[in-house]
């Protein structure tokens, strides 16, 4: 939790509210400017499920493994603080831990605009997974599953529920300075040393998806010190084989997207003759001219 003020409340309150109650809430104020640790404590005031742990900014990761260390359950489930959760999430999980007795549990989740929602499915057909179905059907596709941009698990380990002796684990491996695609790291080394996982079609977690400038500021500054392109401006990595003038339709506007798009703007290494992504309507608000993909 990092200034968060005006989002705790829900995500708190849809945790306490789970039909399944048999739970230790934790939460971790990770150095908060605002009013996020005073809320923190209010909460744990009222329910003794709650407790609450302070830390000067250290980031995400490292405020992960503060709260592992304090946990005592068998399972954990990361929630973003501006994120939150469906009622029946963890009774839901529950169920699958009596029958399965996963490793872990992979949930859909929804990415929440201010205006529309949509449903990320996954992409691996539902059902138990053991270590040899890991390694034969998850593995070979986790990161890209040889469709243009496509993950076969996306980079969030926040909504997946992990035994927490493996998450103590990962979070020995994982350097607590790193502050972009934290996420990806905690989630693919956990795959790597789970045995079995069970995949559900229920999208129970709301990813809230923030605009904020000092959040595009910070990538911005991490992308400004990466070269993507050849010294001579003849190639584009990755796109070794797009020659410098060629005409692009650029698919994506998300992070990586606006910084690509700023750099060809800036270099001319291409001519964008089209910008798409399928929530084109989002990205206009901020005065980005993407276009839905019907119009390739």
């Amino acid at each position: 939790i990092y200034n968060l003020e005006q989002y705790i409340e829900k995500c708190v309150e849809t945790i306490q509210h789970q039909t399944y109650s048999n739970i230790e809430i934790i939460l971790i104020d990770d150095g908060s400017m605002d009013n996020s640790l005073s809320l923190c404590k209010k909460f744990a005031a009222s329910d003794k499920r709650i407790r609450v742990f302070h830390q000067e900014n250290a980031g995400i990761a490292s405020a992960r493994a503060l709260g592992l260390n304090n946990a005592n359950g068998e399972y954990v489930l990361f929630i973003d603080g501006d994120d939150w959760i469906e009622e029946d999430y963890c009774s839901i999980c529950k169920e699958y831990v009596d029958k399965y007795n996963p490793d872990a549990i992979l949930l859909q989740y929804k990415k929440v605009y201010d205006k529309n929602t949509s449903f990320i499915k996954n992409y691996f057909p539902t059902g138990f997974y053991d270590k040899n179905n890991i390694k034969k059907i998850i593995y070979p596709k986790m990161i890209y599953t040889g469709n243009f941009y496509e993950k076969g698990l996306d980079t969030y380990i926040s909504g997946r529920v992990v035994r927490r002796k493996i998450l103590l684990d990962v979070a020995e491996t994982i350097n607590t300075g790193i502050s972009f695609a934290e996420g990806g790291l905690w989630l693919y080394s956990t795959m790597l040393k789970v045995n079995s996982v069970f995949i559900a079609d229920y999208a129970a977690y709301n990813y809230r998806m923030i605009w904020q400038l000092d959040y595009m500021a910070m990538y911005l500054l991490i992308w400004s010190d990466i070269k993507v392109f050849s010294d001579n401006f003849n190639i584009c990595y990755p796109f070794v084989t797009v020659p410098k003038g060629s005409k692009v339709v650029l698919y994506g506007a998300w992070r990586f997207g606006q910084k690509f798009y700023e750099y060809v703007q800036e270099t001319e290494a291409f001519n964008i003759v089209l910008w798409v992504d399928r929530e084109a309507e989002e990205y206009q608000k901020y005065s980005l001219n993407v276009q839905k993909p019907e119009n390739i």
